[in-house]
Protein backbone atom coordinates (compact mmCIF):
# COMPACT_ATOMS: atom_id res chain seq x y z
CA UNK A 1 0.00 0.00 0.00
CA UNK A 2 1.49 3.44 -1.21
CA UNK A 3 1.01 6.26 1.73
CA UNK A 4 0.79 9.68 0.40
CA UNK A 5 2.53 12.79 2.05
CA UNK A 6 1.30 15.90 2.48
CA UNK A 7 -0.31 17.67 -0.44
CA UNK A 8 1.93 19.60 -2.76
CA UNK A 9 -0.25 22.76 -4.49
CA UNK A 10 1.65 23.74 -7.58
CA UNK A 11 1.69 27.28 -9.30
CA UNK A 12 0.20 27.66 -12.29
CA UNK A 13 2.32 28.17 -14.97
CA UNK A 14 0.36 31.06 -16.26
CA UNK A 15 0.56 32.74 -12.56
CA UNK A 16 3.94 32.58 -12.59
CA UNK A 17 4.44 34.08 -15.61
CA UNK A 18 2.20 36.85 -14.45
CA UNK A 19 4.44 37.71 -11.79
CA UNK A 20 7.42 38.09 -13.79
CA UNK A 21 5.82 41.44 -15.50
CA UNK A 22 4.49 44.79 -14.09
CA UNK A 23 1.82 46.51 -16.20
CA UNK A 24 2.82 50.44 -17.01
CA UNK A 25 -0.38 51.30 -18.09
CA UNK A 26 -1.82 51.53 -22.06
CA UNK A 27 -1.75 47.55 -22.40
CA UNK A 28 1.71 47.08 -21.91
CA UNK A 29 4.30 45.66 -19.65
CA UNK A 30 8.03 45.60 -18.75
CA UNK A 31 9.61 43.45 -16.62
CA UNK A 32 9.46 43.30 -12.78
CA UNK A 33 12.22 45.10 -11.41
CA UNK A 34 12.83 47.72 -14.88
CA UNK A 35 9.87 49.62 -14.82
CA UNK A 36 10.95 52.80 -13.94
CA UNK A 37 14.03 52.19 -16.88
CA UNK A 38 12.98 54.49 -19.68
CA UNK A 39 15.31 52.07 -22.35
CA UNK A 40 14.12 49.18 -20.58
CA UNK A 41 11.60 46.97 -23.56
CA UNK A 42 7.72 46.42 -23.81
CA UNK A 43 5.54 43.91 -24.04
CA UNK A 44 1.90 43.10 -24.70
CA UNK A 45 -0.05 40.39 -23.79
CA UNK A 46 -2.10 37.98 -25.87
CA UNK A 47 -5.12 36.63 -26.09
CA UNK A 48 -3.16 33.61 -25.21
CA UNK A 49 -1.51 35.18 -21.97
CA UNK A 50 1.79 35.16 -23.46
CA UNK A 51 4.13 38.24 -22.72
CA UNK A 52 5.82 39.34 -26.59
CA UNK A 53 7.83 42.27 -27.12
CA UNK A 54 6.10 45.50 -28.67
CA UNK A 55 6.77 46.44 -32.37
CA UNK A 56 8.51 49.24 -30.66
CA UNK A 57 11.48 47.40 -30.48
CA UNK A 58 13.58 45.89 -27.80
CA UNK A 59 15.51 49.13 -26.51
CA UNK A 60 13.28 51.73 -27.83
CA UNK A 61 10.85 52.84 -24.61
CA UNK A 62 7.51 53.77 -24.56
CA UNK A 63 6.00 54.75 -28.00
CA UNK A 64 4.98 58.35 -27.80
CA UNK A 65 1.66 58.73 -26.65
CA UNK A 66 -1.28 60.11 -28.99
CA UNK A 67 -1.58 63.66 -28.12
CA UNK A 68 -5.29 64.46 -26.57
CA UNK A 69 -7.84 66.97 -29.00
CA UNK A 70 -9.76 68.90 -27.61
CA UNK A 71 -12.95 69.19 -29.04
CA UNK A 72 -14.19 72.57 -27.48
CA UNK A 73 -10.85 74.14 -29.79
CA UNK A 74 -12.54 75.64 -32.68
CA UNK A 75 -9.91 76.42 -36.02
CA UNK A 76 -9.07 80.21 -35.82
CA UNK A 77 -10.84 82.26 -38.86
CA UNK A 78 -9.58 82.73 -42.00
CA UNK A 79 -8.39 85.93 -42.54
CA UNK A 80 -9.41 88.08 -45.29
CA UNK A 81 -7.44 88.64 -48.40
CA UNK A 82 -6.10 92.28 -48.18
CA UNK A 83 -7.43 92.60 -52.12
CA UNK A 84 -11.19 91.56 -51.19
CA UNK A 85 -13.36 94.73 -50.53
CA UNK A 86 -15.18 95.07 -47.44
CA UNK A 87 -18.70 95.62 -47.38
CA UNK A 88 -19.88 98.77 -46.12
CA UNK A 89 -22.71 99.31 -44.09
CA UNK A 90 -24.87 101.88 -45.50
CA UNK A 91 -24.68 105.21 -43.08
CA UNK A 92 -28.00 106.37 -41.61
CA UNK A 93 -29.20 109.47 -42.25
CA UNK A 94 -29.13 111.96 -38.92
CA UNK A 95 -31.67 114.07 -39.38
CA UNK A 96 -32.18 117.81 -37.87
CA UNK A 97 -31.49 117.30 -34.04
CA UNK A 98 -34.16 119.78 -33.28
CA UNK A 99 -36.62 118.14 -35.21
CA UNK A 100 -35.55 115.03 -34.02
CA UNK A 101 -35.97 116.43 -30.76
CA UNK A 102 -39.33 117.79 -31.16
CA UNK A 103 -40.97 114.45 -33.00
CA UNK A 104 -39.94 112.08 -30.09
CA UNK A 105 -41.17 114.33 -27.55
CA UNK A 106 -44.42 115.00 -29.38
CA UNK A 107 -44.73 110.52 -30.12
CA UNK A 108 -44.95 110.28 -25.96
CA UNK A 109 -47.14 113.73 -25.34
CA UNK A 110 -49.98 111.76 -27.98
CA UNK A 111 -49.01 108.13 -26.37
CA UNK A 112 -48.23 106.71 -29.40
CA UNK A 113 -44.89 104.14 -27.72
CA UNK A 114 -44.45 100.42 -28.27
CA UNK A 115 -44.87 100.44 -24.18
CA UNK A 116 -48.44 101.87 -24.73
CA UNK A 117 -49.68 100.43 -27.87
CA UNK A 118 -47.65 97.49 -28.60
CA UNK A 119 -45.19 96.25 -31.42
CA UNK A 120 -47.40 96.65 -33.90
CA UNK A 121 -49.79 98.89 -33.54
CA UNK A 122 -46.96 101.11 -32.80
CA UNK A 123 -45.32 100.27 -35.99
CA UNK A 124 -48.69 101.04 -37.79
CA UNK A 125 -49.17 104.35 -36.65
CA UNK A 126 -45.79 105.27 -37.15
CA UNK A 127 -45.81 104.33 -40.66
CA UNK A 128 -48.68 106.04 -41.20
CA UNK A 129 -47.42 109.75 -39.42
CA UNK A 130 -44.20 109.16 -41.94
CA UNK A 131 -47.29 108.99 -44.87
CA UNK A 132 -48.76 111.95 -43.50
CA UNK A 133 -45.55 114.04 -42.30
CA UNK A 134 -44.87 113.34 -46.16
CA UNK A 135 -48.32 114.46 -47.60
CA UNK A 136 -48.49 117.90 -45.35
CA UNK A 137 -44.84 119.02 -46.61
CA UNK A 138 -45.71 118.19 -50.18
CA UNK A 139 -43.74 115.24 -51.27
CA UNK A 140 -46.33 113.04 -52.87
CA UNK A 141 -43.96 110.84 -54.88
CA UNK A 142 -42.04 109.99 -51.99
CA UNK A 143 -45.51 109.08 -49.93
CA UNK A 144 -46.53 107.00 -52.81
CA UNK A 145 -43.33 105.41 -52.43
CA UNK A 146 -43.54 104.47 -48.99
CA UNK A 147 -46.95 102.98 -48.66
CA UNK A 148 -45.23 100.79 -52.29
CA UNK A 149 -42.64 99.51 -49.72
CA UNK A 150 -45.10 98.97 -46.51
CA UNK A 151 -47.65 96.68 -48.83
CA UNK A 152 -45.13 94.87 -50.87
CA UNK A 153 -46.85 96.51 -54.06
CA UNK A 154 -44.03 98.29 -56.42
CA UNK A 155 -47.27 99.32 -58.41
CA UNK A 156 -48.62 102.02 -55.96
CA UNK A 157 -45.80 104.50 -56.48
CA UNK A 158 -47.04 105.13 -59.50
CA UNK A 159 -48.89 108.20 -60.18
CA UNK A 160 -52.21 107.82 -60.77
CA UNK A 161 -54.03 108.44 -63.97
CA UNK A 162 -56.26 110.83 -62.97
CA UNK A 163 -59.59 111.72 -65.22
CA UNK A 164 -60.36 114.82 -66.57
CA UNK A 165 -63.67 116.30 -64.12
CA UNK A 166 -65.26 116.41 -67.75
CA UNK A 167 -65.04 112.87 -68.54
CA UNK A 168 -68.91 111.18 -68.40
CA UNK A 169 -66.62 108.26 -66.38
CA UNK A 170 -65.14 110.28 -63.39
CA UNK A 171 -66.21 108.88 -60.68
CA UNK A 172 -66.16 105.44 -62.00
CA UNK A 173 -62.71 106.17 -62.59
CA UNK A 174 -62.09 107.73 -59.67
CA UNK A 175 -63.62 105.19 -57.47
CA UNK A 176 -60.80 102.55 -59.07
CA UNK A 177 -58.32 104.64 -58.98
CA UNK A 178 -59.10 104.57 -55.17
CA UNK A 179 -59.42 101.37 -54.80
CA UNK A 180 -56.15 100.24 -56.48
CA UNK A 181 -54.37 102.85 -54.52
CA UNK A 182 -56.43 102.12 -50.65
CA UNK A 183 -54.03 101.54 -47.40
CA UNK A 184 -54.47 100.93 -44.05
CA UNK A 185 -51.06 103.11 -43.97
CA UNK A 186 -52.70 105.72 -45.96
CA UNK A 187 -56.66 105.65 -45.68
CA UNK A 188 -58.59 105.99 -42.23
CA UNK A 189 -55.43 107.51 -40.40
CA UNK A 190 -56.39 107.80 -36.69
CA UNK A 191 -56.00 111.38 -35.42
CA UNK A 192 -52.60 110.71 -33.42
CA UNK A 193 -50.92 109.58 -35.86
CA UNK A 194 -52.08 112.35 -38.09
CA UNK A 195 -51.22 115.15 -35.59
CA UNK A 196 -48.22 113.53 -34.86
CA UNK A 197 -47.30 113.80 -38.85
CA UNK A 198 -48.06 116.89 -38.97
CA UNK A 199 -46.28 117.96 -36.42
CA UNK A 200 -42.85 116.57 -37.63
CA UNK A 201 -43.58 118.06 -41.14
CA UNK A 202 -44.94 121.38 -39.22
CA UNK A 203 -41.14 121.31 -37.21
CA UNK A 204 -39.32 120.61 -40.38
CA UNK A 205 -40.57 123.70 -42.37
CA UNK A 206 -42.42 121.24 -44.38
CA UNK A 207 -39.15 120.05 -45.09
CA UNK A 208 -40.11 116.23 -46.30
CA UNK A 209 -36.45 114.58 -45.91
CA UNK A 210 -36.16 116.01 -42.36
CA UNK A 211 -39.87 115.49 -41.04
CA UNK A 212 -39.51 111.48 -41.78
CA UNK A 213 -35.93 111.61 -40.45
CA UNK A 214 -37.42 113.15 -37.01
CA UNK A 215 -40.11 109.67 -37.38
CA UNK A 216 -36.92 107.70 -37.96
CA UNK A 217 -35.08 109.03 -35.41
CA UNK A 218 -38.01 108.25 -32.44
CA UNK A 219 -38.34 104.46 -33.85
CA UNK A 220 -34.63 104.02 -33.51
CA UNK A 221 -34.63 105.39 -30.41
CA UNK A 222 -37.49 101.88 -29.57
CA UNK A 223 -35.57 99.89 -31.14
CA UNK A 224 -37.20 99.37 -34.56
CA UNK A 225 -34.64 99.81 -37.36
CA UNK A 226 -35.66 97.87 -39.90
CA UNK A 227 -39.23 100.60 -40.06
CA UNK A 228 -36.84 103.72 -39.88
CA UNK A 229 -34.73 102.19 -42.73
CA UNK A 230 -37.62 101.73 -45.07
CA UNK A 231 -39.38 105.10 -44.08
CA UNK A 232 -36.04 107.04 -44.66
CA UNK A 233 -35.39 104.86 -47.96
CA UNK A 234 -37.98 107.03 -50.24
CA UNK A 235 -35.86 110.21 -49.50
CA UNK A 236 -33.16 109.48 -52.82
CA UNK A 237 -31.59 113.23 -52.59
CA UNK A 238 -32.59 116.26 -50.83
CA UNK A 239 -35.71 118.24 -51.19
CA UNK A 240 -35.63 120.14 -48.43
CA UNK A 241 -36.55 123.55 -49.33
CA UNK A 242 -39.95 124.15 -49.12
CA UNK A 243 -39.67 126.79 -52.36
CA UNK A 244 -38.68 123.00 -54.16
CA UNK A 245 -41.84 121.20 -52.50
CA UNK A 246 -44.09 124.64 -53.81
CA UNK A 247 -42.84 124.51 -57.18
CA UNK A 248 -43.09 120.57 -57.40
CA UNK A 249 -46.83 120.65 -55.87
CA UNK A 250 -47.90 123.92 -58.77
CA UNK A 251 -47.09 121.24 -61.37
CA UNK A 252 -49.69 119.26 -60.54
CA UNK A 253 -52.10 121.66 -61.21
CA UNK A 254 -52.75 124.27 -63.86
CA UNK A 255 -51.19 127.71 -62.42
CA UNK A 256 -52.18 130.27 -65.04
CA UNK A 257 -56.01 129.79 -66.10
CA UNK A 258 -58.58 132.01 -67.98
CA UNK A 259 -61.06 132.63 -65.63
CA UNK A 260 -62.14 132.47 -61.72
CA UNK A 261 -64.04 129.66 -62.03
CA UNK A 262 -61.82 127.81 -63.78
CA UNK A 263 -58.89 128.55 -60.95
CA UNK A 264 -61.48 127.44 -58.81
CA UNK A 265 -62.57 123.87 -60.45
CA UNK A 266 -58.54 123.38 -60.93
CA UNK A 267 -58.19 123.33 -57.35
CA UNK A 268 -60.61 121.31 -56.35
CA UNK A 269 -59.54 118.84 -58.77
CA UNK A 270 -56.26 119.04 -56.89
CA UNK A 271 -58.08 117.66 -54.12
CA UNK A 272 -59.68 115.31 -55.74
CA UNK A 273 -56.87 113.88 -57.11
CA UNK A 274 -55.00 113.63 -53.83
CA UNK A 275 -58.44 111.52 -52.63
CA UNK A 276 -60.07 113.66 -51.04
CA UNK A 277 -63.95 115.22 -51.26
CA UNK A 278 -65.17 118.40 -51.06
CA UNK A 279 -69.20 119.21 -50.31
CA UNK A 280 -71.29 121.01 -52.38
CA UNK A 281 -72.55 122.60 -49.79
CA UNK A 282 -69.30 123.85 -48.57
CA UNK A 283 -67.96 124.83 -52.27
CA UNK A 284 -71.48 127.00 -52.59
CA UNK A 285 -71.46 128.57 -48.97
CA UNK A 286 -67.47 129.39 -48.79
CA UNK A 287 -67.00 130.16 -52.64
CA UNK A 288 -70.35 131.21 -54.46
CA UNK A 289 -71.44 133.53 -51.41
CA UNK A 290 -68.39 135.05 -49.45
CA UNK A 291 -65.46 134.68 -52.16
CA UNK A 292 -65.24 137.30 -55.15
CA UNK A 293 -63.13 137.14 -58.22
CA UNK A 294 -60.15 139.30 -57.37
CA UNK A 295 -58.89 142.39 -59.04
CA UNK A 296 -55.89 143.53 -61.13
CA UNK A 297 -53.09 143.08 -58.49
CA UNK A 298 -55.32 141.55 -56.10
CA UNK A 299 -55.55 138.01 -54.10
CA UNK A 300 -59.02 136.06 -52.93
CA UNK A 301 -58.15 133.08 -50.51
CA UNK A 302 -60.22 130.66 -49.94
CA UNK A 303 -60.28 127.31 -47.60
CA UNK A 304 -62.10 124.51 -47.90
CA UNK A 305 -63.06 121.70 -45.41
CA UNK A 306 -62.05 118.12 -46.82
CA UNK A 307 -63.43 115.07 -46.58
CA UNK A 308 -62.47 111.12 -47.61
CA UNK A 309 -64.48 108.18 -48.08
CA UNK A 310 -67.52 110.63 -45.95
CA UNK A 311 -65.37 111.29 -43.07
CA UNK A 312 -64.34 115.06 -42.02
CA UNK A 313 -60.67 115.25 -42.32
CA UNK A 314 -58.59 118.03 -40.24
CA UNK A 315 -56.77 118.79 -43.50
CA UNK A 316 -58.18 121.86 -45.54
CA UNK A 317 -57.28 123.17 -49.20
CA UNK A 318 -55.96 126.23 -49.11
CA UNK A 319 -56.75 128.45 -52.27
CA UNK A 320 -55.32 131.17 -53.51
CA UNK A 321 -55.97 133.45 -56.88
CA UNK A 322 -54.12 136.03 -58.36
CA UNK A 323 -55.53 138.22 -60.64
CA UNK A 324 -53.39 139.31 -63.30
CA UNK A 325 -53.62 142.46 -66.13
CA UNK A 326 -54.40 140.65 -69.61
CA UNK A 327 -53.02 136.81 -68.45
CA UNK A 328 -56.29 136.00 -66.06
CA UNK A 329 -55.71 134.40 -63.07
CA UNK A 330 -52.85 132.70 -60.96
CA UNK A 331 -53.55 129.77 -58.94
CA UNK A 332 -51.63 128.69 -56.05
CA UNK A 333 -53.27 125.60 -53.93
CA UNK A 334 -51.99 123.51 -51.11
CA UNK A 335 -53.52 121.15 -48.93
CA UNK A 336 -52.50 121.53 -45.15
Amino acid sequence: MIRLGGIVTLKPLKEAEDDKYVSIGFGKFKEKGKEKDPKAPTFTKTDAGKFVPTKDGDGGGDSKPTPKVNIFDKPAAEEPKKDEPKAEPKPQRKGNPAVNKATKAKAEELGITPQKLGKDEYQKKMAQAAYEALTDSNFHSEARELIAKLEGKPELAEKPDYPSMKDPKFKEKMDAINAKYASEYSDDVEDDARDLGIAASQESGWSGDDAVDGIAFTLRMNGFHKLADTIQSVIKENKSTKLTSILKEASEYPVYNKTYTAAIEAARAYALKKGYEIEDDEMFTKVGMNSKRPGVGKTTRVSLELMRNGKPQKKMLHIQVYGMDRYGYELNAYIN
